[in-house]
C-alpha cells in the first residue's frame, strides 16, 4: 500500500479530537504571568514606596441605566443543540448530573451525548484525512518520511547536516568548559568536549574553578578562575558555554549532559544567533525545508482536481 500512512492510531485521534472540541479557554481575568513581567525582577527587588502615591481626582462616570446595560441579542442566543458550542457548555452539566445522581436515565443521557460527540469527531477525522491527502501543502510526509526506511534515511541526512553545521560553528565560535578538580561529573563530561574539539576542530578553553586539574588528566593545560565563574553565574559544574566573538558568551549546559543533547544545544543557540541558516538548521532536525503556506493560501480552498468540460 502506497501513499500517506496515518502514524496516529485511529481511535486515539478520534478521542483527541473529541477532547479538543470540549476544550475551553478563559482569556479574561488571567493574572499577568511572571515571565511576561520579568523586567520587574524578583520580589525582593521591588521598591517599596516611602509615601502613598497621590490620588488623581477623577470625575465619576454616569450611572448607566438598565437599558444601556442590556446584553446584545447575539449574547442571549443559545447555541444550536448538538453543536460544538452546545457540547462545550452542556455536556459537563450532563456529566456532573450523572456523577451526583447516577440514575440509569442520567447515565444514559450522558453516554448518549458522548456517543454523538465521538461520531462528530470521527466524521471530522475522516474528512481531515481526505483533505490532507488531496493537498500536498498539508502533508507532513513532505517534511519527514513516515515509513521506516524513509525515517532511517532522514536520520542519516540529519547526521550529515549536523557535521556540516558544526564545521561552520567551529570557524566562528568556541567552547568554554568550566570544571572543578573534585567534580566527578566533570571527568565524565571532559571526554565529550574533547571529542567535539578533535572531530570538528572547535576551539575549547578549559577553566578550572579551583585552580586544580581534573583527576583523570583531561585538559592538563587550563586557565584558573579569576572571577569568570562569578561573572558568568556558574552554580554547577561541569558548565559549558558557547563563545561567540567578540564578547558574547552563551550558556549551553550546567551539569552532566550527553553528547547528543550537548550537540543539539550548540546547534540551537548557533541557529538562534544567526550562525546557521534556516535551511541547514531544518536539515539537522531530520526534516526537509518546506515553504509554509501564506495566510491567503491557507484560507483559500485547495484545487479539487481536474474540472470537467460542460
Amino acid at each position: 500500500m502506497t501513499g500517506l500512512s496515518n502514524p496516529i492510531p485511529h481511535a486515539v485521534m478520534i478521542i483527541s479530537i473529541a477532547l479538543l472540541l470540549l476544550a475551553t479557554v478563559n482569556a479574561h481575568g488571567v493574572e499577568k504571568p511572571f515571565y511576561s513581567d520579568k523586567a520587574r525582577g524578583w520580589f525582593w527587588r521591588e521598591i517599596i514606596p516611602t509615601s502613598p502615591p497621590e490620588l488623581k481626582k477623577t470625575t465619576p462616570e454616569p450611572i448607566k441605566s438598565p437599558s444601556d446595560s442590556k446584553p446584545s441579542a447575539e449574547s442571549n442566543t443559545p447555541p444550536t443543540p448538538l453543536s460544538t458550542a452546545w457540547f462545550r457548555s452542556e455536556l459537563p452539566n450532563y456529566r456532573d448530573r450523572a456523577i451526583d445522581d447516577p440514575t440509569p436515565q442520567n447515565i444514559h443521557h450522558y453516554f448518549a451525548l458522548q456517543r454523538i460527540l465521538m461520531d462528530k469527531a470521527h466524521r471530522f477525522t475522516e474528512a481531515a484525512h481526505e483533505v490532507v491527502l488531496s493537498d500536498p501543502t498539508l502533508d507532513e510526509n513532505r517534511r519527514r518520511p513516515i515509513t521506516t526506511f524513509g525515517a532511517h534515511e532522514a536520520n542519516r541526512m540529519a547526521r550529515e547536516a549536523t557535521e556540516e553545521a558544526l564545521q561552520i560553528i567551529a570557524l566562528r565560535c568556541g567552547i568554554l568548559f568550566a570544571f572543578r578538580s573534585d567534580c566527578r561529573y566533570c571527568d565524565l563530561e571532559a571526554p565529550l568536549i574533547r571529542g567535539l574539539e578533535i572531530r570538528h576542530q572547535i576551539k575549547v578553553i578549559p577553566l578550572s574553578l579551583d585552580g586544580k586539574p581534573l583527576p583523570l588528566g583531561h585538559y592538563p593545560s587550563f586557565r584558573s578562575d579569576h572571577g569568570e565563574a562569578e561573572s558568568l553565574g556558574i552554580r554547577t559544574t561541569p558548565a559549558v558555554f558557547l563563545l561567540e566573538p567578540p564578547h558574547r558568551i552563551v550558556p549551553i549546559a550546567e551539569g552532566l549532559v550527553a553528547l547528543e543533547e550537548l550537540t543539539q544545544r550548540i546547534l540551537t543557540m548557533a541557529h538562534r544567533d544567526g550562525y546557521l541558516s534556516d535551511d541547514l538548521w531544518t536539515k539537522t532536525q531530520g526534516e526537509l525545508p518546506v515553504a509554509t503556506p501564506s495566510l491567503g493560501d491557507a484560507l483559500a480552498l485547495p484545487h479539487q482536481g481536474p474540472s470537467t468540460a460542460p
